[in-house]
C-alpha cells in the first residue's frame, strides 16, 4: 500500500456536482480521511489489472485469451452469470470476449464493476 506524507506531490482537485459528498460518505464509511480515500480508490483502479490475476490466468491473457473471458472465469462467473449481474444480454458478452464486438465505455463500465475490476484490466 502506498503511503501519503511528507513528500508526497500535492494537487487541488476539482469535484463534479456531488462527488465530493460521495467522497466524504465512503471516507466516512471506511474510516479515512478525504484524502486518503482518493488515494485509496486511485490505487485501487490502477492497481487493478492483469497483475492481479494468479500465473496461470495471466498467462492465458498473455497468449491471447480475451482478458475479459479470463477475468469471467476468474471469477467463477458463467456468461448467464454476468448477463444477471450487468443486465447485459449473454450474447453481447460473448461477442465482445471473442473480439467481434466493441463493448461501449457503459457496457465496459457495468461489466468491470460486477467483475470487480478497472476496464482497463478488461482490454
Amino acid at each position: 500500500m502506498a503511503t501519503v506524507g511528507r513528500g508526497a506531490d500535492q494537487y487541488t482537485v476539482r469535484f463534479p456536482d456531488g462527488l465530493r459528498d460521495r467522497v466524504k460518505e465512503a471516507a466516512e464509511a471506511n474510516g479515512r480521511s478525504m484524502n486518503a480515500e482518493i488515494v485509496q480508490v486511485l490505487l485501487d483502479h490502477y492497481l487493478s489489472g492483469i497483475d492481479d490475476l494468479p500465473p496461470e490466468m495471466k498467462k492465458r491473457v498473455e497468449d491471447g485469451e480475451s482478458p475479459l473471458k479470463v477475468w469471467r472465469v476468474h471469477k467463477g462467473l458463467s456468461l448467464l452469470d454476468l448477463s444477471v449481474a450487468t443486465g447485459i444480454d449473454p450474447a453481447n458478452i460473448k461477442k465482445i470476449e471473442e473480439t467481434k464486438r466493441f463493448g461501449s465505455v457503459a457496457t465496459l463500465q457495468a461489466i468491470s464493476e460486477a467483475l470487480g475490476v478497472s476496464i482497463d484490466a478488461l482490454i
